[in-house]
C-alpha cells in the first residue's frame, strides 16, 4: 500500500476522532457496539433468544438495519421457521477449520435457498432478497463471534477505499471481496500500531463508560478505512492561517454570487459550520470586504468542495455553490478542444487526464502516482458513461456518429431499427434528468434480479407483465400467459421516460411498472437532481475523418451558444428519426489531431472556427540519461537536437514526441525504439530518402551501398537501347545501418560533436 497516502490520511483521521458527536457521527458505533457485545454469546443454550436480545439495544442501529436493509430482521425470521437448519448454517459459518470463502458461499446460498419458502408463507407480501447477498450482514455475525479475527464489511466503503489509496478497485458481487478486505485491513491495522501515542489516547476513550474497548483495535482499523472512503483524494492540509484566509475569501465571492441571484442562500450558515469544524476557525466575525481571490488556487477551491459534498451530505446538491466556484475561479473548460501535435506527444493519454479533471474538478501532474489516478478515474467513468472514446477514420459516417438505421437479428427475423450513434448517445444521456437515487435502485433492483428467474409486475392499468435480467444488466420485458419475451426495456430509455421522452407509445405502462417498482420496493424517491453532471465524449484521430459528412447538421450544433439552454439554442430534426435533438451544454468533445497527418491549416475550416486548438508539443526535459559502460545517454539532448533538424529539413508538424523515449533504462531499449518506431517514422517523413535521414541522425546510422561509379555500373543492366547513364554514375545509394550492432557511442553522436568534448 502507499504508507504516504495512509500516513495522510491518518493524519487528518486523529484531528477527526477527536470531535466530539455528533460531529463525529461515527463514534456511535462504539456505544452501540457495546451493548451488542455484551448479549453475543453463541454458546448459549438458546442461540434463538440470544440472537434476537443482542440486537434490541438503544441507539444508532444502522450497522444492522436501515430503509432498504434488514438482515436481522430476517434472520429472526429465519429461526422462527426453519430454527436447527438456521443454527447449522452458523455453525458452519464459524467453522475455522473451514477456508473463508468455502463458508460464506455456502451461508449465503443457505438464505437463498430459504428465500422461496419465505416467500410462500407471506403471497400477499413481496419478499424478493434478503439481505445477505453483498456479505455485509456475514461480515457482521464473523465479527461478533470473532472480533480479533475479522473486520466489519461494505462493499461501498472497500470500493472507494482502494480507490483513495491508490489500489485496483473492485466488482460488486465477488465473494473474494471479502477475504481480500480482510487482508488490507490487517495491513492498515499493522500501520496504526505503530503510533503508541494515538493508541494510548485511543486507550482511553474506549474504557469511558459504556463503550466497547475493542482491544483488537479492529473497530478503529475499520472506522480509519470507512474514513478514507469518505475523503477527497487529495488530503487538505491543517495550516489554520492559510486555510482561513481561503476560506474568508471563498465564502465572500459565495455571498456577492448569491447577491447577484435569486437562490435563496439556505445553504450560509451550513457552510459556516462546516468551515468551522474543518479549519477550526471562529466565525464571529462578520463579513463585509469585497470579494477577494488572493492565495486562492483551483487545488484550494477543490478541495474544500469535496469536503463540504462529503460532510453527512449536506452539501449535496446546493449545485449553486459549484457554479459560484466555475463562474468565479474560471474553472470551466473549453466545450469544444482539440490537442494536437507530433506523433509521440502523449496526446491520447492528456485527453484521459483532460476528461477526467473536466468531470471531477480535480487537478493532476506528470509523477507516477498521478498518472495512476487518472488511469484509474478515467476507467471508472468511463465505465460509467461519463466518458466515451471513439477514433475517425476515412469510412466513419454520420449513421455510426450521429444515428442510422441498422440490421437486426430478432429471433430468426432481420428486422431494421433506427439505432443512436456515439455521439447522441452520450447527449441523451447527458441531458436525461437522473433521480437522486435512480442509479442506487436500479442496481439494487439488478442484485435482486441475478437471484431470480421472472419478477411479476403491474402496468398502472393493472396488467401483469414479467422481467428478467440480460447480460448487459438491462430488463427483458415477458408478456402474455406463457411469458414470452417481447424486446427489451434498457436503462437509458426508463432515463428517457422518467424525463418524459414521449417515444414509446404501447411500452409507456411497462416502463411505468418498473419505475413503480423501484419507489415501492427499492427506495427510489423519483424527484429530480438541479445537476446533470458534465460527459465527454473523446474522438482520438479527428483529423482523419470526413468532419463535414460525420457531424452533418450537427457542426453548427456544438457551438457554444447554439446549445440547448442557450439564448441562440438551435434544435434541429434528426433525419432517421425524425425526432428534435440539440446538444447540450455539458457534453465535452475532446480531440486529437496528429500534425504529421495533417497541419491545422489544411483541417475543415467549419471544424476549426468551432474548437479551440491545444498544442502538445514534444518535452525532451521530461527524458532521463541512460548510464552504461561508463557512458551516459542524454536523451533530452538526443530528443532536442533530432527535432531541431527536422524543423529545418520539414517543419515543426513532424518532429518526433517524448513519449517514445519515456521509460527507456538501457541502450538496449533505446534500440527497439529506434528500430521499431524512430527510423520507420522518418523514413515515413522523407519518403525514403535515407540520405535526408543521415542529415538527421548523422553519419553513424548509415552505410553507402553504392559509392563508386564503377560499382553502380555493374549493379545496371547492360542496355543496348538505352546507354544514358551518366546522371547516376555520380549519386550515392545509403542504407540504415543494423540497429543491434549499434553502440552507446553512436546515439551519443547524434547530439554530440566528436571533436567537442563537453564540460
Amino acid at each position: 500500500m502507499n504508507i504516504e497516502r495512509l500516513t495522510d490520511y491518518w493524519i487528518k483521521y486523529k484531528e477527526y476522532f477527536e470531535l466530539p458527536e455528533p460531529e463525529n457521527d461515527e463514534k456511535y458505533k462504539w456505544t452501540v457496539l457495546a451493548q451488542v457485545f455484551e448479549k453475543w454469546d453463541w454458546k448459549a443454550p438458546n442461540k434463538v433468544e440470544m440472537f434476537k436480545n443482542t440486537f434490541e439495544i438503544q441507539g444508532n442501529q444502522n450497522l444492522w438495519v436501515s430503509r432498504d436493509y434488514f438482515p436481522i430482521k430476517h434472520t429472526n425470521w429465519m429461526f422462527e421457521v426453519f430454527p436447527n437448519e438456521t443454527i447449522e448454517a452458523f455453525n458452519n459459518l464459524f467453522d475455522e477449520t473451514t477456508p473463508i470463502l468455502d463458508r460464506v458461499k455456502k451461508f449465503i446460498g443457505f438464505y437463498h435457498e430459504k428465500l422461496p419458502l419465505l416467500k410462500a408463507l407471506v403471497p400477499d407480501k413481496k419478499i424478493n432478497y434478503h439481505s445477505h447477498g453483498d456479505m455485509r450482514a456475514t461480515a457482521l455475525y464473523l465479527y461478533l463471534q470473532n472480533p480479533n479475527k475479522y473486520y466489519l464489511f461494505k462493499f461501498t466503503m472497500v470500493k472507494d477505499f482502494l480507490l483513495n489509496i491508490g489500489e485496483q478497485s473492485i466488482k460488486m458481487g465477488k465473494n473474494e471481496n471479502l477475504e481480500l478486505f480482510f487482508n488490507y485491513s490487517d495491513k492498515v491495522l499493522d500501520f496504526i500500531k505503530s503510533d503508541t501515542e494515538f493508541l494510548s489516547k485511543y486507550n482511553e476513550f474506549t474504557h469511558e463508560q459504556n463503550k466497547y474497548k475493542d482491544e483488537s483495535l479492529h473497530l478503529l482499523t475499520q472506522d480509519f478505512i470507512y474514513f478514507i472512503s469518505k475523503s477527497n483524494k487529495i488530503n487538505l492540509q491543517s495550516n489554520n492561517n492559510t486555510n482561513m484566509s481561503i476560506v474568508e475569501d471563498i465564502f465572500e465571492g459565495y455571498k456577492l454570487f448569491l447577491s447577484k441571484t435569486n437562490y435563496a442562500p439556505k445553504s450560509q450558515e451550513i457552510f459556516l459550520d462546516v468551515a468551522k469544524t474543518y479549519f477550526k476557525v471562529d466565525w464571529k466575525k462578520e463579513f463585509n470586504s469585497e470579494f477577494k481571490s488572493t492565495n486562492l488556487t483551483k487545488k484550494n477551491i477543490y478541495e474544500l468542495w469535496e469536503y463540504c459534498k462529503s460532510k453527512k451530505n449536506r452539501f449535496k446538491g446546493d449545485y449553486n455553490f459549484i457554479q459560484f466556484l466555475e463562474t468565479y475561479f474560471h474553472l470551466t473548460h473549453n466545450l469544444n478542444s482539440i490537442l494536437y501535435g507530433a506523433p509521440g506527444t502523449g496526446k491520447t493519454f492528456n485527453t484521459k487526464k483532460l476528461a477526467v479533471e473536466i468531470i471531477t474538478g480535480l487537478e493532476f501532474n506528470d509523477s507516477d502516482s498521478d498518472r495512476k489516478d487518472i488511469l484509474r478515474y478515467y476507467n471508472d467513468l468511463n465505465t460509467k458513461g461519463y466518458i466515451q472514446f471513439t477514433t475517425f477514420h476515412q469510412s466513419m459516417s454520420y449513421e455510426e456518429f450521429v444515428e442510422g438505421i441498422k440490421p437486426e437479428n430478432n429471433n430468426g427475423k432481420v428486422i431494421y431499427e433506427i439505432k443512436d450513434g456515439i455521439f447522441k448517445s452520450i447527449c441523451t444521456e447527458a441531458q436525461t434528468r437522473k433521480s437522486i437515487s435512480f442509479e442506487d435502485a436500479y442496481l439494487n433492483l439488478i442484485e435482486e434480479l441475478k437471484h431470480i428467474d421472472l419478477l411479476d409486475l403491474k402496468t398502472p392499468s393493472g396488467n401483469t407483465f414479467s422481467i428478467s435480467l440480460n447480460r448487459n444488466n438491462n430488463l427483458s420485458l415477458h408478456t402474455g400467459e406463457d411469458r414470452g419475451k417481447q424486446g427489451t426495456l434498457t436503462k437509458e430509455n426508463i432515463l428517457k421516460q422518467i424525463s418524459g421522452e414521449k417515444k414509446f407509445i404501447g411500452w409507456e405502462g411497462y416502463f411505468l411498472g418498473v419505475i413503480n417498482y423501484l419507489k415501492s420496493e427499492h427506495n427510489y424517491n423519483g424527484s429530480l437532481s438541479q445537476d446533470y453532471g458534465k460527459y465527454v465524449l473523446i474522438v482520438d484521430e479527428i483529423n482523419r475523418g470526413n468532419v463535414s459528412a460525420i457531424f452533418g447538421e450537427l457542426i453548427t450544433l456544438i457551438e457554444e451558444d447554439k446549445r440547448k439552454g442557450n439564448m441562440e439554442e438551435i434544435i434541429v430534426k434528426l433525419p432517421y428519426s425524425n425526432s428534435d435533438f440539440s446538444v447540450p451544454s455539458n457534453v465535452y468533445i475532446i480531440g486529437t489531431m496528429n500534425t504529421a497527418d495533417r497541419s491545422v491549416e489544411a483541417l475543415d475550416t467549419a471544424l476549426r472556427r468551432r474548437f479551440s486548438f491545444i498544442e502538445m508539443p514534444p518535452i525532451p526535459e521530461k527524458l532521463s540519461t541512460i548510464i552504461e559502460e561508463d557512458l551516459e545517454i542524454n536523451l533530452s539532448k538526443l530528443l532536442f537536437k533530432i527535432n531541431q533538424r527536422l524543423e529545418i529539413l520539414i517543419n515543426k508538424d513532424h518532429q518526433i514526441g517524448h513519449a517514445y523515449f519515456m521509460g527507456i533504462n538501457s541502450t538496449k531499449d533505446l534500440k527497439l525504439v529506434f528500430k521499431n518506431n524512430i527510423i520507420p517514422l522518418l523514413e515515413e517523413y522523407f519518403f525514403g530518402d535515407i540520405g535526408k535521414i543521415c542529415l538527421v541522425l548523422g553519419d553513424n546510422f548509415m552505410e553507402l551501398v553504392y559509392n563508386k561509379s564503377s560499382e553502380i555500373k555493374q549493379a545496371l543492366a547492360i542496355s543496348k537501347v538505352y546507354k544514358e547513364i551518366d546522371f547516376v554514375l555520380d549519386k550515392q545509394v545509403f542504407k540504415v545501418k543494423n540497429i543491434d550492432y549499434l553502440e552507446a557511442k553512436d546515439f551519443i553522436s547524434i547530439y554530440q560533436d566528436p571533436n567537442i568534448e563537453e564540460d
